[in-house]
């Protein structure tokens, strides 16, 4: 009678042990008002909430920006109000550059700057909700209602 093989060992470390183990780069970034600013200027130029954490944080030894982690970001967010309010600026700031962009790049020049047109308005649709149809009314919202008329010459 063949031999059965024994089951292979698994890891039975949770998740949480094996991240301990690694190292992510050293100590938390800590928050400084200057980082408002890093953030206003990144979105201002037309970039994500997301691509602009790239961009924040001390300058390094080579001349960039450490950078955070989003989850560093969206709790800043929370923490700090002047931090989310340059978020808000810097979003609205960015929406004129794209709105902008558009405006000047409505008409195709032959020899000149070019906007490719379904690539700007794919972005504007997903970057400012923008839709190519007004918003559908259910059926459930139409009330239908009755009209009676009298042919009776009984008025007259």
């Amino acid at each position: 009678m063949p031999k059965k093989k024994a089951p292979k060992k698994t890891s039975k470390r949770s998740t949480k042990e094996k991240l301990k183990k690694r190292s992510f780069g050293g100590r938390p970034i800590k928050y400084k008002p200057e980082f408002c600013e890093q953030l206003y200027e990144s979105l201002s130029q037309g970039y994500s909430v997301e691509a602009s954490c790239a961009v924040i944080g001390e300058i390094c030894e080579d001349g960039k920006p450490e950078g955070i982690s989003k989850d560093t970001m969206y709790r800043w967010f929370r923490e700090y109000p002047e931090f989310s309010y340059a978020k808000k600026r810097g979003i609205e700031e960015g929406r004129r550059m794209w709105e902008t962009l558009g405006i000047r790049h409505i008409t195709h020049y032959k020899d000149g700057v070019q906007l490719n047109s379904a690539v700007y308005c794919f972005n504007m649709k997903n970057r400012f909700g923008w839709s190519d149809k007004p918003e559908e009314r259910s059926e459930e919202s139409v009330k239908p209602f009755r009209l009676n008329y009298n042919l009776d010459d009984d008025d007259e």
